[in-house]
């Protein structure tokens, strides 16, 4: 063996060292007992790492679809910008002809676009006022108007899209059956007069 003399630290660890069989047992349980902490400390700390690395992971993945998400919005509103203004105007030509086509019948009436953040809950919405005593209020709001009130709006509506979607022919069943002659003999110079405009 080494015969090399012991150091002083040495010497202290030999010194310190249980001198009988039950207090070496202690010992060593107390060793194994240090080194199975250990051993649970360092598979937490593997853990640790992995799931570090998993957040960077979902991190750059979460950056990624961000910046995919800010190039769709911003391509959305690209989109919009090029076509809600034709939208925008399609609406008012209808709306002016609406209530040009409405005064044939002393009343006020006008069609209003309706936008949300969601396209599809776009409206255009048929507002009238049958009466000088009532407000302007959207057709069928609350069950107010009458079956000739909205039959007249109906064809006024119609015929007024007609200068914005061009149609040979547009089918409507029993429309005139609520009207009376009156409204009916005016609805028919709409007609006539919105296919001398085309």
């Amino acid at each position: 063996g080494d015969s090399r003399p012991l150091t002083a630290q040495q010497e202290k660890a030999w010194a310190d060292m249980p001198d009988n069989e039950d207090a070496i047992a202690e010992e060593v349980q107390e060793l194994d007992t240090k080194l199975s902490k250990a051993s649970v400390e360092h598979d937490a700390i593997t853990k640790r790492a992995a799931n570090e690395k998993k957040m960077e992971e979902l991190k750059a993945q979460l950056s990624d679809w961000a910046g995919e998400t800010q190039s769709h919005a911003e391509e959305l509103t690209r989109r919009r910008a090029a076509w809600e203004p034709a939208v925008r105007d399609m609406a008012q030509r209808v709306s002016r002809k609406f209530s040009e086509y409405f005064k044939a019948f002393n009343c006020v009436g006008e069609v209003e676009l309706e936008t949300h953040e969601d396209f599809e809950q776009y409206a255009l919405n048929i507002k009238v006022q049958w009466r000088s005593s009532e407000d302007l209020h959207t057709l069928s709001d609350g069950g107010r108007d009458s079956g000739g009130e909205r039959s007249v709006a109906t064809m006024a509506y119609l015929i007024a899209l007609q200068d914005v979607n061009p149609c040979p022919f547009r089918v409507v069943d029993e429309i005139n059956q609520a009207m009376d002659p009156s409204n009916e003999r005016r609805i028919f110079e709409c007609i006539t007069r919105a296919t001398d405009d085309q």
